[in-house]
């Protein structure tokens, strides 16, 4: 009977330990918890990355003020918010520096082109979102042949019935020009031609693609024909023909 006591009450005090060292770790859990709300508030918002809009404008659409606790922001919220209200923008890195530092970096969005439709010109970017509105086409590639739904500024863009494949081209070609540094030579995108697409180049050159082309090969085979045709001093415009997926033989058409 002693033996039996005395065991019960071993197993009642190492329950009693255990209970203890729960609460304990619930009492430095929520002292923890109250200190980050109580203690780390927003005092400086950093805004890095972005040459089109100001920090102001950032720190506007992002909905963050002085005095906000740094630990209950939301930060993917605070990142759809800023891609929401600013089309310019690609994407969004929120950080938190403490002990009162909220850090927003953002990515631009770079232009792939323009596209008239319903009496205005739309921006583009690479990727098909749609940066903003013109009533002249103004710089950047001009692409034609292609018909999409309404446009809105901030969302992507919506094919039309029967641009659906010429939409799906434009985005890989924009996407493989944007990754070898080359949209800045395009002038212009052309889809009138079905299975072809046609592109104006460094203000010489109608260079044809087929459909369905491995468009980062074809731009990489692109500059090597163009560096030959400088190197041989031969600098007439001309039609560079892409289209050849038989052999991957390229014709050079000269006006």
């Amino acid at each position: 009977m002693a033996r039996t006591r005395r065991h019960t009450r071993r197993r009642h005090r190492r329950g009693l330990g255990i209970l203890y060292r729960l609460l304990s770790v619930v009492v430095i859990s929520a002292a923890i918890v109250a200190a980050l709300i109580l203690f780390f508030k927003v005092e400086t918002i950093s805004v890095s990355g972005t040459s089109r809009y100001s920090s102001e404008e950032i720190i506007a659409a992002a909905g963050v003020e002085k005095g906000d606790n740094l630990f209950l922001l939301n930060k993917y919220e605070i990142s759809d918010a800023i891609i929401e209200q600013l089309p310019y923008v690609s994407s969004v890195n929120i950080s938190r520096k403490l002990p009162d530092t909220l850090c927003i970096d953002v990515t631009d969005s770079n232009q792939g082109g323009v596209l008239y439709c319903e009496g205005a010109y739309w921006v583009i970017s690479s990727d098909g979102k749609v940066l903003g509105k013109r009533s002249e086409a103004g710089s950047g590639a001009l692409i034609r042949g292609i018909e999409l739904q309404t446009p809105e500024v901030g969302q992507k863009i919506v094919p039309a019935e029967g641009s659906e494949r010429r939409v799906e081209q434009l985005l890989e070609l924009l996407a493989a020009l944007e990754e070898k540094g080359m949209l800045p030579g395009v002038s212009g995108i052309d889809f009138s031609q079905d299975g072809v697409i046609s592109m104006d180049y460094a203000q010489r050159f109608a260079v044809k693609f087929a459909y369905g082309a491995d468009f980062s090969y074809k731009l990489a085979q692109l500059n090597k024909v163009i560096e030959q045709l400088e190197a041989q001093g031969d600098m007439r415009d001309g039609t560079i023909d892409m289209t050849n997926e038989t052999d991957g033989r390229i014709n050079f058409i000269p006006d």
